[in-house]
This record gives structure tokens, sequence and C-alpha cells, in this order.
């Protein structure tokens, strides 16, 4: 297999690893916080996120493969770490009130 067709077909797990790494870093961040302040980690809804960025990101980076826009591992890792703020985007509609606003 060509090296370009591996980094292709590479590219949605690049972009779910992105946003793994950054729930594993907002996880790190918790050692900051006092332990009487710190989320339940027994409770299944406090580890949801790292199931759902991680396919939201791999979602996305297929969906630039299947646009044939050609990502590097580099931006596909980018654009899988920003997915969960795309998808939140996409979910508030139009800032400016126009039609796709669910507000």
């Amino acid at each position: 297999m060509p090296i370009e067709q591996a980094i292709t077909n590479s590219v949605p797990l690049f972009a779910a690893g992105g946003a793994l790494i950054v729930q594993i870093l907002n996880l790190a961040e918790l050692r900051w916080v006092p332990k009487a302040n710190r989320p339940d980690f027994r409770d299944w809804l406090h580890w949801l996120p790292y199931i759902v960025s991680p396919l939201a990101g791999g979602a996305l980076g297929l969906a630039y493969v299947l646009s044939q826009v050609d990502l590097t591992p580099l931006v596909a890792l980018n654009v899988g770490a920003a997915a969960p703020a795309i998808f939140r985007s996409f979910a508030r509609g139009r800032p400016d009130g126009g039609p796709g606003n669910f507000n």
C-alpha cells in the first residue's frame, strides 16, 4: 500500500486521537482541583466524553476523507481536537439568528 493511501486511510484515526488527547488533558487538569470538588469518577456520565469526542473526531475526519480533502496527520489531529467545538457550533446555529438557528 502506498504511503499516501495509508495516511488517507488513517486520517479518521488521527482525528479520533486528537479528540481523545484533549479529553485526557482535561482529565490531567483535575489534579489541580481539590478532591472535594472533583467529579464522581464512578458515574458513567463522567466518562461519556471519552467515548463521544473520539467518535465525533473520527467522524469529522472521515467526512474530510469522503469529501476528498487531503489532510496530513497533523491537520487531522487538529481537526479531531476541534471536533467537539465544531459540532457544538453546528448545534447552536447561526449567531445572527438567520435560518438554522435553533435558539
